[in-house]
């Protein structure tokens, strides 16, 4: 099924330094540059800095690459809602998820994965099909 990002903002930081991130789904590595997302139920989660470039923009007055509120560009994705747990392999394995019964694994157009909570997705995602 198809889905479309509901124009919300998020609060971003950029890493200072290389770590990992606890999301809700696993640990995930950052680097320096990165993004550092907040989601609207405090959950967090890193972006790689190229993609984040590609696909969010800064709300003004914030300029891009300044830690502040930003907005996701409305794109279209494919997602299916995982049945059984399930371990989601990112970034060419270097980052592993893990999809519980009912989350939602989200895939855009370059083939990037991610994965979502069902409440969560049920507030940022809106279908695009009947």
């Amino acid at each position: 099924m198809y889905f479309r990002k509901k124009p919300l903002q998020y609060r971003v930081e950029f890493a200072r330094s290389e770590g990992v991130m606890q999301t809700l789904e696993g640990p995930v590595h950052y680097v320096a540059g990165d993004a550092l997302m907040t989601g609207i139920a405090g959950e967090r989660w890193p972006i790689p800095r190229d993609r984040f470039v590609a696909t969010y923009v800064p709300v003004p007055p914030v300029r891009m690459g300044e830690d502040g509120k930003y907005e996701k560009h409305s794109i279209t994705v494919s997602a299916r809602q995982v049945q059984t747990q399930e371990r989601i392999r990112l970034d060419g394995g270097k980052n592993e998820l893990l999809a519980r019964p009912g989350d939602w694994v989200i895939t855009d157009e370059h083939g990037n994965r991610w994965v979502v909570a069902n409440g969560i997705f049920n507030e940022t995602y809106e279908c695009l099909e009947s």
